[in-house]
């Protein structure tokens, strides 16, 4: 293989399955990668992103996978940092806080990082959180997932759990079991599937008529009855919506965020969606966190890339 094409770094779409990747210098990176960040202003440098979520790590993660010929079985525990360096042909790399790579002009650093903390970084940069430097993104989909921005920095914690805001206990009484292990987490009532769980159990006794249909019930179909002014389907947003909104008063709390940025398949149902959050939240908020701004994510599939693309280009 020439050395080009060793430093052209090729990346995959495994569900669940990333390696997040910085290369800094020209020529580095794939086409996809460059059209990318050429439509999001960024010029001379290549970043690429994938992520397993949940998990921000320097060495390993329990599944990775690559379309490369050479690297084409899925490995369980292999060391995923060292392999993606070594393989663009620079196996050197360099880590600051937290598991994000330090940008050295010329060297390739290799960095795993979770799929919500990337988007969060570039919503901070080129999206809805676009001038703030203190931020929380929230991502609305199958689960809840967050990012966390401190000082225009990612949050990773300890153990890379930071920004795991899905698992915030919300419900002390929980009986059911959430795919974690846990129970009462806030995706088991703010995600898509905790948003049909809500509508399926509400319409077994509800008796008023309504748009929503047992056999079709999905998060979009209850905030598109909500658009219609269904009473019922008001009432599923506003308990999914107090559930959220009292959860993002305790990280308002702990975090001071300027703004919550909110994202996923969910956030799609469009500015009808935050006043279900705004209003619980501020019934619930301590007094210095009463302003706190909301807002829809922008950049879409996007946001992962540009974070990443921001990870290269540094402050």
């Amino acid at each position: 293989m020439e050395q080009d094409e060793v430093r052209t770094c090729d990346v995959v779409d495994l569900d669940l399955v990333v390696v997040g990747v910085a290369a800094f210098g020209a020529g580095y990176g794939d086409a996809v990668v460059r059209e990318h960040l050429r439509r999001m202003g960024v010029g001379g440098r290549r970043g690429v992103e994938k992520h397993l979520p949940g998990c921000d790590v320097e060495q390993r993660a329990p599944v990775v996978g690559t379309r490369d010929q050479e690297l084409l079985a899925v490995v369980d525990g292999f060391a995923v940092v060292e392999m993606v360096a070594a393989r663009c042909g620079q196996p050197e790399r360099r880590c600051g806080g937290g598991g994000v790579p330090t940008p050295r002009d010329g060297i390739f650093v290799a960095c795993l990082v979770g799929d919500a903390n990337v988007a969060a970084l570039g919503e901070m940069w080129k999206g809805g959180g676009a001038g703030c430097k203190n931020l929380v993104m929230v991502t609305l989909g199958t689960g809840v997932g967050g990012g966390v921005i401190v000082g225009g920095k990612i949050v990773v914690g300890q153990f890379g759990a930071g920004g795991e805001i899905g698992h915030m206990c919300v419900n002390y009484h929980e009986t059911k079991q959430c795919g974690c292990g846990s129970y009462g987490c806030l995706e088991q009532y703010a995600s898509a599937t905790g948003i049909v769980r809500l509508a399926t159990e509400k319409l077994e006794s509800e008796t008023r008529s309504t748009l929503l249909k047992k056999e079709e019930l999905s998060a979009k179909a209850v905030f598109d009855a909500v658009k219609e002014g269904d009473e019922v389907a008001t009432e599923i947003a506003t308990e999914m919506g107090e559930y959220l909104g009292h959860a993002l008063a305790n990280i308002a709390a702990v975090l001071d965020p300027a703004i919550f940025v909110i994202g996923g398949g969910v956030s799609k149902a469009g500015d009808v969606l935050l006043p279900f959050i705004e209003k619980p939240f501020k019934d619930r908020a301590f007094f210095a966190s009463q302003n706190v701004k909301f807002a829809l994510a922008t950049l879409g599939n996007d946001a992962g890339i540009c974070g990443a693309a921001k990870m290269v280009l540094g402050d």
